[in-house]
């Protein structure tokens, strides 16, 4: 196994740090403060340099520290085998990835520092659209496979050209009979993501199923599953042209994995609908936990496991749980108010970090 540790990290302008170092440990970092003191946008900033977005759905332009007219990160990359250094820059218009100097384009600089994220702000993964959902399985999925990637990037440009070319059909600018060099290419390119995207959900089921009933609740049943319209070439073929006059009047694809869904039902019920707050935080933090799994099995490595508040609603008996859970997954980022929330029971080879005297 690749134990992967990021030695130390540099801020310039994000959030509410103008410029600091903070140097991190191999194992579980304790990020330490009051509420408002910054460790979200520490863990904000650690997340952003691995995913080259904001894991708060934050846009990048909110990120720049007032004043700053952008904002950068760097990061020392430690493996097994050798030692890079990440970059990542911003100015609004402009982001722009490193490693080792050399200049990246995002999609090939996203799974350099593969991490998985846990925060408040996830709870809009079920309570808000289908597109943060399908977004999240794209980012997730983008990090550990770079086929996956550039399909992605490619279905997205088909999309928009035929769309553009169902305006023009309404429009009478061209001709039906054009399509079907771009319907060949959404379905081929389509299919090809929903099985990859089924295959990512399926794969964790197992280790969701279990974590959940060992961790959280003996008695219930999580289930997390992939909800698409289409499952074969037959099918999408048929749907497309069933729908090619709607499609028409409404210049948009309407069926294709950018229409489908990451559904969760608790013990047989929708969970956004049937289940509490702390039910619903608990079910999130059961699927990233089974993603640190997979990505174990799945790169040979361990990832950056990033969790901002995540005691707020377990008891004190689950809080040292996780704890435990969590001594053999690498390298963990996790924020706290005070050490006091686990009664001291923090782990051996541990660190802990008070973002207040960050601020120099």
């Amino acid at each position: 196994m690749i134990l992967l540790q990021l030695k130390k990290m540099e801020i310039h302008n994000f959030r509410s740090y103008r410029q600091v170092t903070v140097l991190f440990g191999p194992e579980i970092n304790f990020i330490v403060g009051p509420n408002a003191s910054g460790k979200s946008n520490l863990l904000e900033a650690l997340a952003y340099l691995g995913y080259a977005r904001s894991f708060r759905w934050h846009e990048d332009r909110q990120l720049i520290n007032w004043g700053a007219e952008s904002f950068l990160l760097k990061g020392e990359l430690q493996s097994n085998f050798t030692c890079c250094q990440l970059k990542i820059t911003y100015t609004p218009g402009k982001k722009e990835a490193f490693i080792n100097d050399a200049h990246y384009r995002l999609s090939d600089y996203l799974g350099t520092y593969p991490v998985i994220s846990f925060g408040p702000d996830d709870l809009y993964l079920l309570k808000g659209p289908p597109a943060l959902r399908r977004q999240f399985l794209d980012r997730e999925i983008s990090q550990i496979d770079r086929q996956y990637c550039h399909q992605l990037r490619s279905y997205r440009h088909i999309l928009l050209q035929r769309n553009r070319l169902l305006r023009q059909i309404k429009d009478g600018q061209a001709h039906i009979f054009e399509l079907d060099p771009w319907n060949e290419q959404l379905i081929t390119l389509g299919l090809a993501i929903v099985k990859r995207r089924r295959e990512f959900v399926d794969s964790l089921g197992e280790t969701i199923s279990k974590l959940f009933k060992d961790f959280i609740d003996k008695s219930a049943d999580l289930v997390f599953s992939y909800k698409t319209a289409i499952e074969n070439t037959g099918e999408f073929q048929r749907l497309l042209e069933k729908s090619i006059k709607a499609e028409i009047n409404s210049g948009a694809t309407l069926y294709g994995p950018h229409r489908d869904d990451l559904n969760c039902t608790l013990n047989g019920y929708e969970i956004r609908y049937s289940a509490s707050q702390g039910q619903q935080r608990a079910a999130l933090l059961t699927f990233k936990l089974a993603e640190v799994t997979y990505f174990n099995s799945v790169l040979k490595e361990r990832p950056g496991v990033i969790l901002d508040d995540v005691f707020s609603e377990l008891d004190l008996a689950k809080r040292i749980a996780l704890l435990s859970l969590l001594r053999d997954k690498g390298q963990v980022f996790l924020s706290l108010i005070d050490l006091k929330d686990i009664e001291g029971e923090v782990p051996e080879n541990s660190k802990v970090i008070k973002v207040e005297e960050l601020r120099g």
